[in-house]
């Protein structure tokens, strides 16, 4: 796995001397990060849809968990706003999600 790191050093009155010289680990959101997600998660419908819809001809309650660990950018709002969007059209839409 690769990723982009970026160090930066401030320096401001406000800051101890204890934390002079010091890097300081922050996160930040890559730029359009909202059209990302909604990528991520049209390609996880795209990829699980179809199979769900098997099963749900077959009488089965279909159901799409959707996980992600990213607790600083996502919460289960944005995520309902974004399914809401994609399973608007879907003839192999999930009974639950």
């Amino acid at each position: 796995m690769t990723f982009e790191l970026y160090l930066s050093r401030e320096t401001f009155w406000q800051m101890p001397d204890v934390a002079n010289g010091r890097l300081f680990v922050t996160r930040f959101a890559p730029p359009k990060h909202e059209n990302l997600r909604e990528q991520r998660l049209a390609t996880a419908f795209d990829r699980k849809c179809p199979k769900l819809a098997k099963w749900k001809a077959l009488r089965a309650v279909s159901v799409l968990i959707l996980e992600n660990g990213d607790i600083a950018l996502t919460n289960h709002i944005v995520v309902a706003e974004v399914v809401e969007k994609l399973v608007r059209g879907r003839t192999d839409r999930p009974d639950q999600v």
